[in-house]
C-alpha cells in the first residue's frame, strides 16, 4: 500500500543481466525479391519463372503467394509459432484451447466472419478450406460449431486436408487428430470433402499423374495439385452465371439422406483432344471399372467407375457407401472445348 502524498518510484527494477532472443526472418527468395522489386516486366519480355527456385527454397505459404489479401482476411494465432520443434502445434486439443479463449474467439467470428457475412449482399454459405492434422484441427471443429449455430440456415463445404508427416509417430498423432474432427466436422458443416495429397507411391506415370513432376511429396507441390481439384469442385457455385445454390448443391450430393461425407476425385488434365469424342476418353477404363487418368483424393486410389466411389470434381463426387449405393453426384468439366459424343448403336 501506498500512503497519500508519498512519491511513487515506479516499479521495482529486477537485479541481474537482460538476456536476449533474437531470431533470423526468413529469407526472400528469388520470387519475392522479383515482387519487392516494383519494376513493371516490358512488353516484349519474357515472363519470368520461378518454379525451380520455389521448390527449393518455399517454407511457407507466404514465399510464393502474391495476392494482396484484405486486412482482415488474416488472423495471426500468437500462442504458438510456426515450426517450432519446443511447443508445436500439433494436437486436436490444443487447437480447441486456442480457440476457447475469449480474445481469439472475438477475433475469429465478430471482427472476421461476422464482418464479411455483414457486407455480403446474399450470403448463401460457406466454403472452407482446413488443415485437420494438427493443432487446427480442433480449432477448426469448434469454429464451425459457432458457425453453424449462428448461421443455421446457410450452407457450409469444408474442405479438410488429412496431410501426413514422415516421422512414425507423428503419422499416428496425426491420424488420431483427423478421426476426431472428422466426427465434429462432418455434424457441422453440410458437406465434408477429406482429402489426402498423393504419396510419392502412389505416382502413376502412365496414369494419372502422367503430366506432373516425379514427385508431389513436398507441401508446396501437393498444395498446388488440391487446390486445383478444389477450385475446379468449387466452379458450379462460383460462376456468374447461371451459378448453383450450396444448399441446392448439398442436396443434390448428399441424395436426400443424413449422410454429409463425401469423396472428391480429379483428372488434370481431362485426356482428350480437341474436337475429340468424349467416349474416348470415357473408353480407357482398365479391367475392373478403374480409370487411370482420374485420381479419388478421398479414397486415394484410381477412381472407380462402376460405384465403389462415387467422387465431384472433373468426374463425380458424392458418397463412398457400398457397391450398389449412390447417393448423388456432381460433375464439372473445365477447359474443354467443341467435344462431340456419338450415340452407340445400341441406343439408336
Amino acid at each position: 500500500m501506498q500512503a497519500l502524498g508519498d512519491e511513487d518510484d515506479g516499479p521495482p527494477h529486477r537485479q541481474g543481466a537482460v538476456e536476449r532472443h533474437e531470431e533470423e526472418p526468413f529469407a526472400k527468395n528469388q520470387f519475392l525479391q522479383h515482387l519487392d522489386s516494383e519494376a513493371p516486366p516490358a512488353a516484349t519480355d519474357t515472363p519470368v519463372t520461378f518454379s525451380q527456385d520455389l521448390d527449393s527454397t518455399v517454407q511457407v505459404w507466404t514465399d510464393f503467394n502474391k495476392i494482396y489479401h484484405h486486412p482482415r482476411t488474416i488472423v495471426e494465432l500468437t500462442q504458438f509459432q510456426h515450426a517450432d520443434e519446443t511447443n508445436p502445434f500439433a494436437l486436436y486439443s490444443q487447437g480447441r484451447r486456442v480457440f476457447a479463449d475469449q480474445e481469439t474467439r472475438d477475433e475469429v467470428i465478430e471482427n472476421r466472419i461476422r464482418f464479411f457475412a455483414e457486407e455480403s449482399d446474399s450470403l448463401q454459405g460457406f466454403n472452407v478450406i482446413a488443415d485437420v492434422a494438427d493443432g487446427f484441427a480442433g480449432f477448426t471443429a469448434d469454429l464451425l460449431e459457432y458457425v453453424s449455430d449462428d448461421y443455421a440456415k446457410k450452407a457450409i463445404f469444408t474442405h479438410g486436408i488429412h496431410w501426413s508427416p514422415e516421422n512414425e509417430e507423428d503419422r499416428i498423432l496425426y491420424a488420431a487428430n483427423s478421426a476426431l474432427a472428422m466426427k465434429s466436422i462432418a455434424e457441422n458443416s453440410s458437406i465434408y470433402v477429406p482429402l489426402y495429397p498423393p504419396k510419392r507411391s502412389d505416382m502413376d506415370s502412365l496414369g494419372w499423374s502422367k503430366f506432373y513432376a516425379s514427385d508431389l511429396s513436398s507441401p508446396y507441390r501437393w498444395s498446388a495439385y488440391l487446390a486445383s481439384a478444389i477450385e475446379t469442385a468449387s466452379l458450379p457455385w462460383r460462376t456468374k452465371s447461371s451459378p448453383t445454390l450450396l444448399s441446392d448443391l448439398a442436396s443434390a450430393v448428399t441424395g436426400g439422406s443424413t449422410r454429409k461425407i463425401a469423396a472428391l476425385s480429379v483428372a488434370c488434365p481431362f485426356p482428350i483432344a480437341r474436337h475429340g469424342q468424349i467416349q474416348s476418353a470415357l473408353g480407357s477404363v482398365k479391367l475392373g471399372g478403374r480409370i487411370p487418368w482420374m485420381r479419388d483424393l478421398t479414397l486415394q486410389m484410381g477412381y472407380d467407375e462402376v460405384g465403389l466411389a462415387v467422387t465431384f470434381g472433373v468426374g463425380r463426387w458424392g458418397f463412398r457407401a457400398t457397391a450398389t449405393e449412390e447417393y448423388g453426384y456432381c460433375a464439372v468439366l473445365r477447359g474443354v472445348t467443341g467435344l462431340s459424343y456419338v450415340e452407340p448403336d445400341s441406343e439408336r
